[in-house]
């Protein structure tokens, strides 16, 4: 039996008979190291693998994704990982609840709907089923209106404030850094319609782990989609 460059195993024209079934063995051992392997779900892989070797792969059918081991987790390959979309009707909040973990250090959140009223969205992180209100939020927010700009730099609030949203229309993008992550939470948001645009760079300065979001309507409720997203690692 010999191997090719890269390790995997085959039988030579010199090899007898009684070394067939080592290599058959020994090139389906590779397959299950070097494949990509399909599972119905995360535990039948983790059933099926319970030592991972770094740089196994395998694609689980549920989700239609394909995994990488990095030599600590299982980690989604491709672009961005879509984690929940939630529709919500004439509220005053839309909690995204349990969003936050592990799984991905950094997310994309992308907002958008009407409201009952001219006012912004207030976000708060959360954990577990409450908001946390200390006074750990920190925030520099611009506006450019059609003709003029403004500008806020607001410290030790209990939210951040103003940051998504226009007018009626409330349309903007969150990219958010280490929020699961025992450390400081770190946010920049982009949002505006035709005759606004805001722009803002947010901090959370305290080493707390959060696994969700709540968007608060100032005035009035708002009626639309959140959808969050995972940046794979590495």
């Amino acid at each position: 039996m010999a191997v090719t460059p890269v390790g995997n195993p085959f039988v030579e024209s010199s090899d007898l008979l009684a070394n067939y079934p080592g290599a058959s063995e020994a090139l389906a051992e590779r397959i299950d190291v070097v494949g990509v392997n399909p599972f119905a779900d995360s535990a039948a892989r983790d059933t099926a693998i319970p030592s991972p070797v770094e740089g196994q792969m395998a694609s689980l059918n549920d989700d239609d994704k394909v995994y990488r081991y990095d030599g600590a987790a299982w980690q989604a390959l491709g672009g961005l990982v879509h984690i929940l979309t939630s529709t919500f009707t004439a509220t005053s909040e839309a909690v995204m609840a349990s969003v936050f973990s592990a799984d991905y250090d950094n997310y994309l959140v992308l907002v958008s709907g009407v409201g009952s009223t001219s006012a912004y969205l207030r976000v708060r992180l959360r954990v577990g089923a409450s908001d946390n209100t200390t006074s750990n939020y920190h925030y520099q927010l611009v506006r450019g209106f059609s003709t003029s700009s403004s500008g806020i730099q607001q410290t030790s609030q209990t939210s951040w404030d103003n940051l998504i949203g226009s007018y009626l229309s409330t349309i903007g993008t969150l990219n958010i850094v280490n929020p699961f992550a025992a450390s400081n939470t770190y946010a920049t948001f982009q949002g505006g319609e035709s005759a606004l645009t805001m722009a803002s760079s947010c901090d959370f300065r305290a080493a707390t782990s959060f696994d969700g979001i709540n968007f608060i309507r100032t005035t009035g409720t708002f009626t639309g989609t959140i959808s969050i997203y995972g940046y794979p690692k590495g």
